[in-house]
């Protein structure tokens, strides 16, 4: 006979992974870590909806590659349609709206009236979406998981001085959290369901980038006291200080898979 209640008891989450949460996004808290980009997110694929942030500063002009890569191909316009992006100012006004082209792609042109975060909203849809920039600052909200699908890759994100634990969710098969040498500090390899990555940083006197590898379908969540924030190459990182008062949120249902 098999002990179902006993199972449970022995296989229930850690009280602190239990307690998981994200804290709010503050776009106002995010700056370029760096002052030079590097043109990376090829290759990353992202479904249903989701956010990329990109910092400007009043009277830049950047250019931004979208593009649309199919998982489906059934007829209509509820598959072949084109992606929506609304394009929000820091200001909290839209200021662009645009369509991604099924199985292509399109350049945007960012023309900035103001200085800070603009919000770019993403419906893929059961397609996938990439978002490719060059310039410095700029991400991939993950304060809701990020679904990742087939690709893999490595994402950073930055941890200021004074923050010590670091606990980011992933649901997939093999991921792996590396500190800042690239060295693994957690993992794991050919899993089903979710785990929380945790690492203890043993010097917390000043910042750091950390990163996130994963193979294949991912879904990823950046833990509190972390800005939910995941950035395509280290130069590319947004720097952040926790505002006063912006508590963590709890974490939302599980995640779904296809």
């Amino acid at each position: 006979a098999f002990d179902g209640e006993a199972f449970v008891r022995a296989s229930a989450p850690l009280p602190p992974d239990r307690a998981f949460q994200t804290r709010p996004l503050d776009l106002g808290a995010l700056k370029p870590l760096g002052a030079q980009g590097k043109r990376a997110g090829e290759g990353l694929r992202v479904r249903r909806q989701f956010e990329f942030l990109q910092w400007a500063r009043a009277g830049q002009t950047l250019s931004i590659a979208f593009t649309n890569r199919p998982v489906h191909r059934y007829a209509g316009p509820r598959y072949s349609g084109p992606l929506k992006v609304a394009v929000w100012a820091p200001s909290r006004t839209v200021v662009a709206e645009f369509g991604i082209p099924f199985d292509g792609g399109t350049n945007f042109v960012l023309d900035a009236r103001e200085t800070g975060i603009y919000r770019f909203e993403i419906d893929a849809r059961m397609q996938t979406a990439g978002v490719v920039s060059g310039a410095p600052g700029h991400g991939l909200a993950a304060a809701e998981s990020l679904y990742l699908f087939g690709c893999s890759g490595r994402l950073y994100f930055y941890v200021p001085a004074g923050i010590q634990d670091i606990r980011i969710e992933a649901a997939g098969a093999t991921f792996a959290l590396l500190d800042p040498d690239g060295n693994p500090v957690d993992s794991v390899v050919n899993h089903e369901g979710s785990k929380i990555l945790h690492a203890v940083r043993p010097d917390v006197s000043r910042g750091e980038v950390w990163s996130v590898r994963f193979t294949g379908t991912t879904y990823l969540r950046v833990g509190a006291p972390l800005a939910p924030v995941l950035s395509t190459d280290p130069a590319n990182v947004l720097a952040w200080e926790p505002a006063e008062g912006a508590g963590p949120r709890e974490a939302a249902g599980g995640n779904e898979t296809d």
